[in-house]
Parts: C-alpha cells; structure tokens; sequence
C-alpha cells in the first residue's frame, strides 16, 4: 500500500522537529555556552597509569551547556547538547541544588549531584542581562576506570 504524500511530508516535519527543536523547548534559556576550555586531573589507577597520571589540558570543543528555567518558572535545569543527543542534567539522574542567585541572575552558582554514580558538577554562571557571558565550571569523577578533577571555561550568549 502507498502512502499518501502528505502523510510523507507531515512525518518528514515530525522527524525534523524532533531533532531541531530540543526536549527544553518549553522552558526559557537564560544562556548557551559553546565549546570549553580547561585542565583535568587525573589520578593514577584505573585506565591512567603513574607516568600519565596529574595535570593536562582539556578541552570539549563540539559540546554546548544550556541554563534554562523549565516551564514552572521556578526550576533551573543544565542541558548538555553534543553532536548527538541533547540531554538535561536531572535527565542523566543529576540532582540540582542552586547555592546562590542573584536577583537579576547576574551571577549563578549551582552544585549538581548525581547518586550512586561518583560524579559531581559545580557551574559559576557570570551574565549581563542579556544573558551574554562566560561559565566557569567543574566535574569530579570517581569510577572503576578512572578518577579526575576538572575545571573549564566556557564563553556563553543568548
């Protein structure tokens, strides 16, 4: 049976919308960061051995942080958008806790924890009103394979 094509461009549009217009849609973004810079830690056992272990640069050049404000308005939410997928931090399991926001969000501060996993984040979001700005942000991660300290900066805009 052939299909109409309408029904093929109507599920040509659906497929698009899906992989364009990202899950936080809904909510508003307050700033998306583009690639980022830094240096990492590494500590020795695992996959890191003792003359690979300590400090190298680190860069995420293909990936985005997003800060938006979800839907309710009164939740902050982290997505991270890669080449392939976009997901949200609470989505990953990640637990949010803002530290402190100032009234106008010119400054942000937020600890995102993820249980059971050995993995924490801390994101210092600096922004004018416009939401144009940079992020200074971290991740420690402890696992079987590996375990390292990492600190990135990243520039932001609306």
């Amino acid at each position: 049976m052939r299909r109409p094509k309408v029904f093929k461009v109507a599920l040509s549009i659906s497929l698009v919308s899906m992989v364009i217009i990202p899950s936080f849609a809904l909510g508003q973004v307050i700033t998306s960061c583009g690639a980022s810079k830094g240096y990492s830690y590494f500590f020795e056992g695992g996959i890191v051995p003792k003359d690979k272990s300590g400090w190298a640069e680190d860069a995420i050049s293909r990936g985005n942080i997003i800060l938006v404000l979800e839907e309710n308005g009164k939740e902050l939410n982290i997505y991270y958008k890669d080449a392939l997928t976009t997901k949200s931090a609470k989505e990953n399991g990640g637990e949010l806790l803002l530290m402190y926001a100032e009234e106008n969000l010119k400054t942000i501060i937020i600890l995102v924890h993820f249980p059971g996993k050995g993995t924490m984040e801390h994101f210092m979001f600096r922004l004018d009103t416009n939401g144009n700005g940079s992020v200074v942000w971290g991740t420690d991660r402890a696992t079987s394979r590996y375990a390292k300290a990492s600190l990135f900066k990243a520039s932001c805009s609306k």
